[in-house]
């Protein structure tokens, strides 16, 4: 009976558990009912209040209503959740409340939208505050772009939405502005450029002020005078290249030097102007491009005294390297040496003048090396009169020196083979003849040097050239000596006189000795007797008058006639080799040897 009765309550308690079941889901059933129809009146209230727009609504209003539907949201997911247990009890699937989901999308869209904005007109509002001065236009443009990139991602979202048109519109509005921003902020801007600004708006301000900011721009309304502003910019930017070349030009010339260095312990004088000449050049190019622009004006005072100034340096210093290489060459003439003074007495004291201001000048350049200062300052123009007057009496004294060199040379022609130094040093020395010795080969071309013996007479010493000396030492002795007494070319006429008289005489020896014994020498006594050159000449006599008599001879009927003439240049041809087989000095052996040369061609 127990378990009849145990049975029978177990049927009672299914009936009653499934009646409460069935409640139960009918209750589930409108609660997700009555829950479907709070999330469609959510999206109905979220449609209609949401911060869609920015036109009149405040980025704090729209961020607490966000906030709301966020809290409204987070309740219904909450709901939600507490759905399941009995939906997972009754075996029920869950609904999609795809209207839930929106709403959560956009929320969140709409947060980050508000967000970009807030933090947009953030960054704005401190630029607009800053010192115009101070804006960093790089930076400025960087953030506006990288706001324009995330704009752009959430085209696709929420295009049509008036926030996101509003903060795109912005935007695009700031960059549109940056090149007004850019050619303002421009380091090239002067203050008649602002003026000119001043003068277009019909307004004053002040671009350096502290109250001038990036507000006060678009306060003043600059952005509707973008075309003058951008025109004004570039003509900025143009001067400014005028302005920064002009600088640098200053900059250079502060300290470029004339390069200085002593000379002769006593003086100074200019060394080098390689550097100054070549920046020379380039700076008078670049000042003549900036006139050639038409932004030159603002700068036409500043561009013509800087053409002045290097046009004064390149011409001073152009005249001092002419009037230093004529000084540096005469100043060994005239200084040290009273030799060619007594001669040109007025051009003596000429080269005392340029002697005694000259190098004082090149001392002042010394003492102060920049070349602006020492050749374009207000002395200038009396410095340049001092160097004209300075070459102007040097080329005079030049002119005088050539002519009486030329007198010289007129006087012993042979002086033409030297150079004014050479022959200078030639009259310099005249009294000391042994000095004179080395300029002799010069003056005659087969003489080393004269051979010079000194003698006392009549209470002096005299010095007298006895022969002559070839460079490979061959001594010929003069038929008189000839006393070397002032002038120089004086003596050297003499000289000149006494080696063609020697050589005269001693050819009409030599060929008188050149006939066979008993009248003439023996081969290698002749040969030994007289200098090379005459030997070669009697030589060519005697070879010239043999084969003369031998074709008179030919045409009177001796056909053997040659034969003999070549018999006996053979002859001799063999006696001159039998000498040179033989101990000879070595003067002897080149006679010798240039001998046998000749009389070879001679036999052929």
């Amino acid at each position: 009976p127990r378990l009849e009765s145990f049975k029978e309550s177990l049927v009672e308690a299914e009936e009653i558990l499934s009646k409460s079941k069935k409640v139960m889901k009918v209750q589930l059933e409108n609660e997700l009912q009555s829950f479907a129809t709070s999330v469609k009146g959510l999206h109905e209230d979220f449609n209609k209040r949401a911060p869609f727009s920015s036109d009149d609504m405040s980025i704090s209003t729209a961020m607490d209503l966000l906030e709301e539907f966020t809290q409204e949201l987070g309740q219904k997911r909450k709901q939600e959740a507490n759905f399941q247990p009995n939906l997972d009890l009754f075996k029920m699937d869950a609904a999609v409340y795809k209207e839930l989901e929106k709403v959560s999308e956009q929320v969140d869209s709409l947060k980050t939208i508000w967000g970009y904005t807030a933090d947009w007109d953030g960054q704005l509002d401190e630029i607009r505050r800053i010192q115009f001065r101070d804006l960093q236009v790089e930076d400025m443009d960087t953030m506006a772009t990288g706001y324009q990139k995330k704009c752009v991602k959430l085209r696709g979202v929420m295009g049509n939405w008036n926030v996101w048109q509003n903060l795109k519109k912005g935007i695009d509005e700031f960059r549109t502005a940056m090149p007004l921003i850019t050619n303002l902020r421009s380091d090239a801007m002067r203050p008649r450029h602002w003026q000119a600004i001043m003068e277009e708006i019909g307004r004053e301000f002040d671009p350096q002020a502290d109250d001038f900011t990036l507000g006060k721009v678009f306060e003043l309304e600059l952005h509707k005078h973008s075309d003058l502003i951008a025109r004004l910019a570039d003509e900025a930017r143009k001067q400014y290249e005028i302005e920064s070349s002009l600088e640098m030009i200053e900059g250079v010339w502060a300290t470029m030097g004339i390069e200085m260095g002593e000379y002769k312990q006593t003086y100074v004088k200019i060394k080098s102007t390689e550097e100054l000449f070549q920046t020379l050049e380039e700076h008078v190019l670049k000042l003549s491009d900036m006139k050639s622009s038409q932004f030159y004006l603002p700068f036409a005072e500043k561009v013509e005294k800087w053409e002045r100034q290097l046009a004064s340096v390149s011409e001073i210093v152009e005249t001092i390297l002419a009037v230093q290489r004529a000084w540096m060459y005469l100043e060994n003439i005239f200084v040290g040496s009273d030799d060619i003074r007594p001669h040109l007495p007025t051009e003596s004291a000429w080269f005392d003048d340029v002697n005694a201001g000259f190098p004082k000048m090149l001392r002042g350049i010394y003492e102060r090396p920049n070349a602006v200062e020492s050749c374009a300052g207000e002395n200038c123009g009396e410095m340049l009169e001092d160097l004209n007057s300075f070459m102007e009496k040097l080329e005079k004294i030049q002119k005088a020196l050539d002519d009486y060199l030329e007198r010289k040379r007129m006087l012993f022609p042979r002086f033409y083979f030297l150079s004014n130094d050479d022959l200078l040093e030639i009259l310099g020395q005249a009294k000391e003849p042994e000095l004179v010795q080395k300029h002799i080969k010069k003056c005659f071309e087969g003489i080393k040097v004269l051979d010079l013996v000194k003698t006392d007479q009549e209470d002096r010493v005299l010095c007298e050239a006895v022969g002559m000396i070839s460079p490979d030492g061959e001594k010929v002795p003069f038929s008189k000596p000839v006393v070397l007494d002032p002038p120089v070319e004086g003596w050297l006429v003499k000289v000149e006189r006494r080696m063609k008289s020697t050589l005269t005489k001693l050819l009409n020896s030599c060929q008188q000795a050149n006939c066979s014994p008993p009248k003439g020498l023996k081969k290698d006594k002749w040969v030994l007797k007289f200098p090379g050159q005459l030997l070669i000449t009697a030589g060519q006599i005697s070879w010239t008058m043999g084969c003369q008599n031998a074709l008179a001879k030919i045409a009177e009927g001796s056909k053997n006639a040659m034969k003999v003439c070549r018999k006996r240049q053979t002859k001799t041809i063999a006696r001159l080799t039998d000498m040179i087989r033989k101990p000879l000095n070595k003067v002897d052996r080149n006679k010798v040897v240039a001998l046998i040369t000749i009389e070879v061609h001679a036999r052929d």
